[in-house]
């Protein structure tokens, strides 16, 4: 499935399935108490959890064993560092 723009002030992209995921994950990390932690993602894939963590001011452990996938969640969340630089 391709992504469509969902709100490109926010710069927040559906992709399918896993945008109920993030929003889910956004939930859980209000609803925790602002406690610094790091969230691992064993299964990197195209970034989701990476970019939704770094968006809370989270830091974040990925890995990926696919190299194009590896890739993939490198350029998505090297954009979202590039619209953040913009904005300030």
């Amino acid at each position: 499935m391709a992504p469509r723009e969902a709100d490109s002030a926010a710069g927040d992209v559906h992709h399918g399935e896993a945008w109920s995921y993030v929003q889910n994950f956004r939930q859980a990390a209000r609803d925790l108490d602002p406690v610094p932690c790091v969230v691992l993602d064993p299964f990197l894939g195209s970034g989701t959890t990476a970019l939704v963590a770094r968006r809370l001011g989270r830091k974040y452990v990925g890995i990926e064993l696919n190299a194009e996938y590896a890739r993939l969640a490198a350029k998505r969340l090297s954009q979202l560092s590039l619209l953040a630089d913009e904005a300030a």
